[in-house]
């Protein structure tokens, strides 16, 4: 039995949104959730899974057509794809990840492993570590 089931809906773009919805919520109210919670004006639409295509009727339960604990669902629009869909505009913009382009790339970072003198490993900037080698004390075989 599971407390709550995890949808992740992808819209025709590729961008996917991912909610937490009770089992015994049905579709109709997945797609209310969408509408005021994630998409900027009201749109028609519909959802499905696939493959082959399943249409999503409005009036089952995510449990009823087994979609717990977790299940990936597809948005396809009823009409054309709205305008604001080529812009990604159709999603509310806090919900969306951005990545900063301009900022320089992450620079890997190296301490020296071994230390000296205080244990300052600032001492150490431009010394590097010296391998610790063991005297040899294999016994030679004797006959």
């Amino acid at each position: 039995v599971y407390s709550h089931t995890q949808l992740a809906i992808q819209f025709a773009d590729s961008t996917i949104v991912k909610g937490n919805f009770l089992p015994q919520e049905t579709i109709r109210q997945v797609m209310d959730a969408l509408q005021s919670d994630v998409l900027t004006e009201t749109f028609s639409f519909e959802l499905y899974q696939t493959p082959p295509r399943r249409l999503l009727p409005p009036n089952q339960t995510l449990q009823a057509l087994g979609l717990v604990p977790a299940a990936k669902v597809y948005v396809s629009w009823k009409t054309s794809a709205p305008p604001a869909a080529a812009a990604k505009e159709y999603i509310r913009p806090e919900l969306l990840l951005t990545v900063d382009t301009k900022k320089e790339p992450a620079k890997p970072t190296s301490v020296p492993v071994v230390q000296t003198g205080n244990g300052d490993p600032s001492e150490n900037s431009d010394k590097k570590p010296e391998a610790a080698t063991a005297p040899n004390k294999r016994k030679k075989a004797t006959k």
